[in-house]
């Protein structure tokens, strides 16, 4: 099963590590300024209103669709399956 996380990419769920809110200042301070996730390819979905972060074991995806929508989205399909 795949997680919808903006502009038609979509990322299987067993690869995702977690979701984080790029609006919670103290997330956003640590993965940006610590390179937490150093070796990483980041992939930037959009480049205004980054909301969150979508860290997976080989990729970053930076998206402008916030953390809940990526959380309802998950829970929805998961039900279905």
């Amino acid at each position: 099963m795949f997680l919808h996380v903006g502009n038609e990419i979509l990322v299987e769920y067993s690869r995702i590590i977690g979701v984080f809110d790029m609006n919670d200042s103290a997330v956003a301070k640590h993965i940006k300024e610590r390179d937490l996730f150093a070796g990483k390819h980041a992939v930037y979905i959009s480049e205004q209103d980054i909301k969150s972060c979508v860290l997976t074991d080989e990729k970053i995806y930076y998206s402008n669709i916030s953390p809940a929508t990526l959380m309802r989205r998950s829970i929805n399909v998961l039900n279905m399956g």
